[in-house]
């Protein structure tokens, strides 16, 4: 395991150079793309993994997809070094930490939603509203559905976890119960 500090200088640096282009979001947003693919398949976490493939080789492959991909073109030298410097098994930690520097750089943060059910538009921009009040910046709100929540509304913003579920009442009712 590649520890975070490691990860947070890759990152680091590469959002430096992002910003100094003016290319913080292509760049953090070709990243994770290229990370989630590689976490998605197989082949390329066998070739991430594999110790016979050599650097040539898998320098070739990540230019190869960075190209068919048209990911902004200051990815290449920067996954070159990653691959160059054996710190492939970090990419996934490291577009982590491009994606919050991004973030932090541009004024805004990042929540996951959780809903029993799926909201409306109006109901979105709600909580949106309210989430960018709460936290003083922009919000970019993700969202998702599951309906064991049976109804309300959870949220992660940031270190922040605000449960407004019927389940998070009830598990909490559960507890104080049990703690009687």
């Amino acid at each position: 395991m590649i520890p975070a500090a490691i990860s947070l200088r890759y990152a680091r640096a590469l959002v430096g150079l992002a910003d100094e282009g003016g290319r913080l979001e292509a760049v953090a947003d070709g990243l994770s793309q290229l990370s989630a693919l590689c976490e998605q398949h197989h082949d390329l976490r066998l070739l991430i993994r594999h110790p016979s493939f050599s650097i040539a080789q898998r320098s070739a492959i990540f230019n190869d997809l960075i190209s068919r991909l048209d990911l902004d073109h200051l990815l290449r030298p920067f996954v070159g070094l990653v691959v160059e410097k054996g710190r492939l098994l970090a990419l996934s930690a490291i577009s982590e930490s491009v994606q919050n520097l991004t973030d932090e750089k541009l004024g805004r943060m990042r929540a996951q939603a959780v809903s029993a059910v799926v909201m409306t538009a109006a109901q979105l921009a709600s909580v949106t509203a309210a989430l960018e009040k709460r936290a003083g910046c922009r919000v970019l709100l993700e969202t998702s559905v599951d309906a064991s929540l049976i109804a309300g509304l959870q949220v992660q913003l940031g270190h922040e976890l605000l449960d407004g579920t019927v389940k998070g009442r009830l598990d909490r009712l559960g507890q104080q119960l049990l703690a009687k």
